[in-house]
């Protein structure tokens, strides 16, 4: 998928600060993507089976169940195979992005991420 075909692709945008969540939710809108948003992972994995985003973007320093549980558990999910997962998260240690790793998330970025930047890496090969 070219910067341009993911245009209009549905995009999950999952974190439990409202403002942040409706911000980034807004900024994608603004650039064609079809978008989702949810406040937990509870929500967020209810609503990736509903709406089978081909990305999600998640923040991972949530309570209850963290974005690191919520990747593993949409890699569990056989309909959601081909999903792109991008975590948000204050920090950037290479730990950090291991542990991203190992749940499996394909980019990991610090925040504030540069909405260009995440957008790039929507289309991306796996990196962190």
């Amino acid at each position: 998928m070219s910067a341009d075909a993911t245009t209009g692709a549905c995009v999950l945008v999952v974190d439990d600060h409202d403002d942040s969540r409706e911000l980034l939710a807004t900024l994608l809108e603004l650039r064609g993507f079809a978008v989702h948003t949810a406040g937990d992972a509870v929500t967020a994995l209810a609503t990736a089976r509903a709406e089978k985003p081909q990305i999600a973007v998640i923040d991972i320093g949530m309570p209850g169940m963290d974005g690191h549980e919520l990747a593993r558990r949409l890699r569990s999910l056989p309909e959601l195979s081909a999903l792109t997962i991008i975590a948000l998260s204050g920090h950037g240690t290479p730990a950090d992005k291991a542990r991203s790793s190992e749940a499996g998330v394909d980019h990991h970025l610090v925040k504030p991420a540069d909405i260009g930047e995440l957008v790039r890496r929507f289309d991306l090969p796996r990196t962190l």
